[in-house]
C-alpha cells in the first residue's frame, strides 16, 4: 500500500488528544461510610471495572476514527502495474481513422467506438492535465498540447481518412509531442483495429518515461473484393484501334464470389464483365477510342461493406504521332526511311551526328543510333537523361566503334557492352515469342522460322547482375537484340549493325515488326494513376522554373512544388479521382489519384500477439476492458485501487461505535 499524500500522516499525532483526555478525565468517587459495607465494596469494584472498560472502548474508537480520517486525507492506494500517482498527467490519444475503421462489430462502427473510447479516456483525467490528439491525417493543429475541452472538441471532428501510417511512426510522433509537456506522468493511448500491415509494434523505439496503452478493436468477420491495379496492354493506343486494358482483382475471403465489373471512359460505358474470383484474377477489357487527347477511365464493382476500393480511376493519352529520330554518322539509313516514312502514325526525322540539336533529342520518343563511331560525353549525358525520363533508345553499332566510349556510355545505363568484333558467320537459333514486341505478330510460330543471315557480330559482355530480356538469340546463346530497363525508359542493344555488311536483317521480314513495335512501345508514358499519399509525381515533359503550374479539378486547385522533373503534391490530394495539370489554364496532362489499397487486406494483428508484445515491455499495456468499464480500468491503472473512501467509511463506523457506547452505558 502507498499514499498519494503521505505528508498528512504526520496528523496521526492527533491520536494523542483522546489519550490525554482519557488520562486526565478519570471519574472521582466520594467516600460514604455505612454500617455494613461488605456488599457495597463488591458493588464498588464492579462499577469501577465496568467504567474502565467503557473508557477504553471509547478511547479505542476515537483513536481508530482519527487514524482512519488521517488515512483518508493521505489517500492510500494499492498500486496496479507499479503505478505511481502524480499531480499532473500528459495524455496523447491516437484515433485510427483509416478506411478499415469503417468496419463494424456488435457495438457499431469501429470509428464511432474509437471516438467514444477517446472521450472516456479524456474524462478519466483532470481538467488541469495536458492533452493531445493524433489521427492519420497528422494535421498541424494536432501536433501540440491542448486542454481538456479542446481535445473533446477535436474528437468530435475526427472523420474517416484515406491516409495511413505505421503504428511505430504514430507513437514516435506522440512521444515527441508529450516530451514538450512538464507533466511527470506521460501516457500514450492507441485506439485501432491494428491491421497487420501497419501494426509494426515490434519496431517501436520506446521512451522509458512514457507509458503506452493499446486498445485493440475487434470487428465482425468479413470478406472484401477490390480492384488492386490496372495497366494498358496496348503500348501505344491509337484512334480507331482496339485497346486492351487489364485489371487485377483480389478477394480477401474464403469463398468464391460472383460479381460484375464495369469500365467507363470519359463517363461513357465501354465494357462490362461478369466473373467470379476466389483469391486473385486479371480481367481483360477491350475498347476503342474515336479521338486523340487525354482519356479519363474508371473501373467499378459493387462490394459491401468495404466500399472505398470498389472504384479505380486511371487516365491515359492518345497521341497523334510517335516521334522517332535516327542519328547517323555520314549518311541516312534508307531502310529506316522506307519503314517509318510510310506510317502516318509515326513522325520520323534524322540528324547528322556532327550537327546535333540536343534540345530536339529530348522531344523524341525513340532515338535510333545508326552506326555511330564515337559517343561523346555530351551525347552520352543527353541520351542517358533521355532514357532516364522514359524515352527508348535503339543502338545499332558501327564496324569502327570506339570501344571505350561505348563501354562508358552503356555502363551508365546499367547495360552490357561491346568487347570485340567477330567476323565469322553465326546463326540465329531462337525468337522470344513471349516478348511483348512480338504480340500479335504471329498467329502461330513456325518452328522452322527463317531467320536473318548474320555475317559478323559484336561479342557482348554477359554480366549476371544485368537484367536483360532478349528478342532474338544466337546459337551461342548471346542476344542479337537485348532489351534493358533503365529508370523510366528502355535501351535496345543490337549485336549487329543495320547495314548490309553485318547481315540481311534490314531486308528480312522480321525487320518491319521488330522496328515498328519498338517504336510503338516507346511512347513516353505518363503513369496511369498515382496513390493518395505519394509526396511526388513524375512529369513526362520538361518542367520550367519560369512557369507556374496548377493541379486542379472541380473541387480544389493548388500550386504544386516544382522540383526539376517532378511535382510535390504532399497531402494536398484528399479525394480519389481525376485531376488536370495546367499552365495558364491550358491542360498539359491528366493526373489520376486512387486511395491506397494497403488497407484492402483486412487481416488484423492477433490479440494474443498484441498481448505477447506488450508483456515484453514494462511500459506497454493492452487494455481490453472486458470485465470492467474503460473508465474504471483507466482509473485503476493510473491511481491503483484507491482506499480513501473505505477510510471515510471506517471513520464513520468508529464514530458511531463511540456514540453507541456512550449512550448505552
Amino acid at each position: 500500500m502507498k499514499f498519494l499524500y503521505p505528508q498528512f500522516l504526520y496528523a496521526l499525532t492527533a491520536i494523542l488528544i483522546p489519550i490525554i483526555v482519557h488520562l486526565f478525565n478519570f471519574r472521582k468517587f466520594k467516600t460514604v461510610y455505612f454500617s455494613n459495607v461488605r456488599f457495597l465494596k463488591d458493588i464498588k469494584k464492579e462499577t469501577k471495572a465496568h467504567s474502565q472498560l467503557k473508557h477504553l472502548l471509547i478511547l479505542l474508537s476515537r483513536i481508530l476514527a482519527i487514524s482512519a480520517l488521517v488515512f483518508a486525507f493521505a489517500q492510500p492506494y494499492i498500486p496496479v502495474n507499479n503505478t505511481i500517482i502524480h499531480d499532473k498527467y500528459a495524455v496523447s490519444i491516437y484515433i485510427d481513422n483509416s478506411f478499415s475503421m469503417n468496419a463494424e462489430n456488435e457495438n457499431g462502427q469501429l470509428l464511432s467506438i474509437a471516438k467514444d473510447k477517446a472521450r472516456i479516456i479524456t474524462e478519466s483525467y483532470k481538467s488541469t492535465d495536458d492533452f493531445n490528439i493524433l489521427t492519420n491525417d497528422l494535421k498541424g493543429k494536432h501536433q501540440r498540447i491542448i486542454n481538456k475541452q479542446l481535445i473533446l472538441d477535436e474528437i468530435d471532428e475526427v472523420e474517416s481518412s484515406p491516409n495511413l501510417n505505421l503504428i511505430s511512426d504514430i507513437i514516435n510522433k506522440q512521444q515527441n509531442i508529450l516530451n514538450s509537456s512538464n507533466a511527470r506522468e506521460k501516457t500514450i493511448y492507441i485506439i485501432s483495429d491494428f491491421q497487420e500491415i501497419t501494426s509494426n509494434i515490434n519496431d517501436l523505439e520506446l521512451d522509458s518515461n512514457i507509458n503506452i496503452r493499446l486498445l485493440p478493436l475487434s470487428r465482425n468477420e468479413m470478406s472484401n473484393i477490390y480492384i488492386d491495379s490496372c495497366w494498358l496492354n496496348t503500348p501505344n493506343p491509337i484512334v480507331g484501334e482496339e485497346i486492351n486494358l487489364k485489371a487485377r482483382l483480389k478477394n480477401i475471403g474464403q469463398k468464391k464470389t460472383d460479381f460484375s465489373i464495369n469500365l467507363s471512359i470519359n463517363n461513357q460505358p465501354k465494357a462490362i464483365a461478369n466473373t467470379d474470383i476466389l483469391n486473385e484474377k486479371i480481367i481483360d477489357f477491350y475498347f476503342v477510342c474515336d479521338s486523340i487527347g487525354w482519356k479519363e477511365g474508371k473501373i467499378t464493382l459493387t462490394d459491401f461493406p468495404i466500399q472505398y476500393d470498389n472504384d479505380f480511376y486511371f487516365s491515359f493519352e492518345i497521341k497523334d504521332d510517335i516521334l522517332v529520330q535516327s542519328l547517323y554518322q555520314d549518311q541516312e539509313n534508307k531502310s529506316l526511311n522506307k519503314l517509318f516514312n510510310k506510317d502516318e502514325n509515326i513522325k520520323y526525322s534524322t540528324q547528322k551526328i556532327s550537327q546535333l540539336n540536343y534540345d530536339n533529342l529530348m522531344l523524341q520518343q525513340l532515338i535510333i543510333l545508326t552506326e555511330i563511331n564515337e559517343i561523346t560525353s555530351g551525347l552520352s549525358r543527353t541520351l542517358n537523361n533521355f532514357v532516364e525520363k522514359g524515352g527508348s533508345l535503339l543502338v545499332f553499332p558501327s564496324e569502327k566503334i570506339n570501344y571505350k566510349d561505348y563501354q562508358l556510355f552503356l555502363n551508365s545505363l546499367n547495360a552490357n557492352y561491346y568487347i570485340s568484333l567477330n567476323e565469322s558467320p553465326i546463326k540465329i537459333s531462337r525468337l522470344n515469342d513471349k516478348h511483348s514486341i512480338f504480340d500479335g505478330v504471329f498467329e502461330k510460330l513456325n518452328e522452322k522460322l527463317n531467320f536473318p543471315q548474320i555475317k559478323k557480330y559484336f561479342k557482348i559482355t554477359q554480366f549476371t547482375k544485368t537484367e536483360m530480356s532478349s528478342l532474338l538469340d544466337f546459337e551461342n546463346d548471346q542476344s542479337v537484340i537485348g532489351e534493358y530497363n533503365y529508370k523510366k525508359g528502355k535501351l535496345y542493344l543490337s549485336s549487329i549493325g543495320i547495314s548490309d555488311i553485318f547481315s540481311n536483317f534490314n531486308k528480312h521480314a522480321l525487320f518491319v515488326p521488330i522496328l515498328y513495335n519498338i517504336a510503338s512501345h516507346s511512347s513516353i508514358k505518363q503513369s496511369l494513376y498515382y496513390f493518395i499519399g505519394e509526396k511526388y509525381i513524375q512529369s513526362n515533359f520538361k518542367l520550367s522554373s519560369d512557369k507556374i503550374y496548377s493541379i486542379e479539378n472541380n473541387e480544389i486547385s493548388f500550386i504544386p512544388e516544382l522540383q526539376i522533373d517532378k511535382l510535390g503534391v504532399y497531402d494536398q490530394i484528399k479525394q480519389q479521382g481525376h485531376y488536370d495539370l495546367t499552365e495558364n489554364n491550358k491542360k498539359l496532362s491528366g493526373l489520376t489519384f486512387n486511395y491506397k489499397r494497403i488497407e484492402s487486406n483486412l487481416k488484423l494483428l492477433d490479440l494474443k500477439k498484441i498481448k505477447n508484445i506488450s508483456s515484453k515491455h514494462k511500459n506497454i499495456l493492452t487494455i481490453t476492458n472486458k470485465n470492467k468499464t474503460l473508465a474504471k480500468e483507466i482509473k485503476e491503472i493510473n491511481n491503483g485501487k484507491t482506499l480513501w473512501k473505505l477510510c471515510i467509511i471506517f471513520t464513520l463506523i468508529f464514530l458511531a461505535i463511540e456514540t453507541i457506547i456512550i449512550k448505552l452505558t
